[in-house]
Formats: C-alpha cells, structure tokens, sequence
C-alpha cells in the first residue's frame, strides 16, 4: 500500500534473511535513539546501545522477523509471536511511506491465519507517534501495565484489533 509521503511505491513484504541482521539491527537502534533515548534516563539509554541490545535481539530473532523493503532497502520490520506483536520498527527516515502500515497488516493476517481473534501490542506512553499511529489504523486500547524497561519505570499502552483475514493480504 502507498503511504502518505511516498504515493507511488508499497513497501515489498519478505521474511528476513540472515544477511538482513545489519541493517534490521541498525534500524532497531535508530528507532531507540529517537523515540526512546529523549524519554529515558541517560545511563538506560547507553546500556541498551553499550550492551548492544539491538544485535542481539536481532540475533536471537532474526528467523522470525519480516521486513518491509523500499525500493533495494529495508525500511522496517515486525516481529510477530502467537496474538502479539513483539516489535515494529520503521527506519525514521522512511516514517509515513507506508511500510508500518504494510507490516501491521501482514501481523493481522498472521495472528488471524493462526487462529487468534485478536492482534495485540503495546507501547509506551512517551512514544506517542506509535499511539497515534495504531489508533489511526483501528486499534484500540484495552488498558495500562506499569513495568521497568532496563530498569527505568515505563507505563505501556495495551492495544487491540480485530485481525484482517489471510485473504485480504498482498505480499508483494
């Protein structure tokens, strides 16, 4: 699906590929620094890059991730286990092109394909671009979880949607 900046192009859907780890881990550690590291304490926001948190997650993950590609580059990916969405990440420089869109879409298709009536995620409270942007695709929140993230406290947003089904879905 074209996004709002870039009218012309979807983002192409594949799974990941073990040569996608840089560029996934780069993308994971972009987003942290612009979304998380401004709303956390300093000393959390160097150990999630000083531990190398990104790599490793991607590491450990990497056979269960999909990304969206623009053009020859990957722009985002998700992370999808049973009903719930683990992680979604766009590059910030490809926000509004339609890939979290895309890769939300493609989540729904296989939390419904597995059976599940219902997609769920969660984000912080700071993070409002996220909020705004699964409200502005139907999701809807079902309530609050205070927990640490690397030990500084953070509220979560939980949110919830019906699935689209399997067939309503283009992999391009």
């Amino acid at each position: 699906m074209p996004g709002r900046d870039n009218p012309g192009t979807a983002p192409a859907l594949r799974p990941a590929r073990e040569a996608d780890q840089s560029r996934i881990a780069t993308i994971l550690r972009d987003t942290w620094i612009s979304a998380y590291a401004p709303r956390l304490p300093a000393p959390v926001s160097r150990r999630f890059l000083d531990q190398g948190i990104p790599e490793l997650y991607v590491g450990a993950n990497w056979q269960v991730l999909h990304v969206a590609e623009l053009g020859d580059r990957i722009a985002g990916f998700l992370h999808v286990e049973g009903d719930f969405v683990r992680s979604l990440h766009v590059d910030p420089a490809d926000a509004g092109k339609g890939c979290g869109r895309a890769l939300m879409t493609l989540a729904e298709s296989m939390v419904a394909a597995a059976g599940h009536k219902a997609v769920r995620v969660d984000t912080e409270t700071f993070n409002t671009a996220a909020l705004a942007f699964y409200r502005r695709i139907g999701y809807r929140e079902t309530g609050r979880k205070h927990t640490e993230l690397l030990g500084a406290p953070v509220t979560l947003v939980l949110l919830e949607k019906a699935p689209t089904p399997p067939d309503h879905v283009s992999n391009a």
